[in-house]
């Protein structure tokens, strides 16, 4: 019956939104590729970036609210999150620019877990060393686990574009007087997330679970406007994520519990709803070794690709790969003693044969304390 009622909410959360996308045949409502540097053509998280992006159905807080507001709830204590993606020079101006991401998250078992986070992208630097233009994500999120194992999330997020044009439907940045305002919107996320855990045989040592999360992002389809023209706009990006993934840990009781071998396969759907051509499959690959050192590999199947012909279009490609490595608490793992506060560190860089984007490499910083 848990699992029929699961089941259920996860169809009643996904209906309405397949009911409103077939409302948005209007042009002035789809997406034509504001704020993609947020949105699609980066990760806010190194770990995900080598996954092939997929962490809707993830099995921790870090980063979570971006992917699935759900999955704050698997936090405990105090989560700092950051992370820099330096992106080189951008193609047509030469100028640098990088998105770089911080947050923090409080999780308390009997109020829920809140998070607050920003996600910046940042282009050309003037002379007091500040960006030129940038774009930006504030994100407010509340998440509680409503029963055993299941979970449920908001955001609430402002959304900021620096110099919005004033030409409606080109994601391009105004250099006219009459743009130079910068522009702001409020839009609206949901996420749930179901988890099941198995084993934990003191024979075998061995634990597995299943998980499944799904998302909505601007569930409202909401635009951004232009200050100086009401009328004009851009529209964001309805985007929705289902997945599963899959856990599998082997430990040691007589090391403090700790993980010999862990392993953490992950298969995601991402579609826009107000988009024609966005649809991907992501899936992704985990190997953690002796709680320590961390492998992972990804593939993305329908890769959105920038078509440089006509800039408010994109074109599908071959599948892409992804990789990264990790590395878990290794002051801890050295001296083999508890404290409070575990981090770690993930590093992921692009392939060469990544050609619907440009080079980069994604450096990201998780620290968390638990209070006794």
């Amino acid at each position: 019956m848990k699992n029929i009622r699961r089941i259920i909410l996860f169809s009643a959360f996904l209906f309405p939104s397949f009911c409103f996308s077939q409302n948005l045949s209007d042009y002035n409502s789809k997406y034509n590729g504001a704020l993609y540097q947020l949105y699609f053509n980066r990760q806010p998280s190194a770990r995900a970036e080598a996954l092939g992006g997929g962490l809707v159905a993830g099995t921790e807080a870090d980063f979570g609210s971006y992917y699935n507001p759900a999955l704050t709830s698997l936090g405990k204590g105090i989560i700092f999150n950051a992370s820099k993606t330096s992106l080189g020079k951008h193609y047509y101006d030469g100028d640098e620019s990088a998105n770089g991401y911080i947050g923090i998250i409080y999780s308390g078992s009997s109020i829920g877990s809140f998070s607050l986070s920003r996600y910046n992208y940042g282009r050309g630097i003037t002379e007091d060393k500040g960006d030129k233009n940038h774009n930006s994500i504030h994100t407010l999120n509340y998440s509680r686990e409503l029963g055993a194992g299941f979970y449920a999330g908001a955001n609430v997020n402002l959304v900021h574009m620096g110099y919005l044009n004033a030409n409606q439907n080109s994601w391009f940045f105004g250099e006219t007087p009459d743009d130079f305002k910068s522009s702001d919107a409020f839009t609206l996320d949901l996420g749930i997330l179901s988890k099941a855990d198995f084993g934990n045989n003191s024979t075998d040592n061995h634990i597995h679970s299943f998980q499944f999360g799904a998302s909505l992002l601007n569930v409202t389809n909401s635009k951004i406007r232009n200050k100086n023209y009401d009328d004009k706009f851009e529209v964001l990006p309805m985007i929705i994520r289902v997945g599963m993934s899959f856990l599998n840990q082997f430990y040691d009781e007589s090391v403090k519990n700790r993980n010999i071998f862990q392993s953490f396969t992950s298969l995601e759907f991402e579609g826009v709803f107000n988009a024609d051509n966005l649809k991907k499959i992501r899936l992704g690959e985990e190997f953690v070794l002796a709680d320590l050192l961390v492998l992972r590999a990804g593939v993305v199947f329908g890769a959105a690709k920038y078509n440089n012909e006509s800039y408010s279009t994109y074109a599908k490609d071959e599948p892409q790969y992804t990789f990264g490595f990790g590395i878990k608490d290794p002051l801890k793992k050295i001296i083999n003693k508890d404290f409070p506060v575990s981090f770690s560190i993930d590093y992921s860089p692009s392939v060469p044969s990544a050609k619907y984007r440009e080079r980069f490499t994604s450096l990201s910083v998780n620290i968390n304390y638990i209070p006794d």
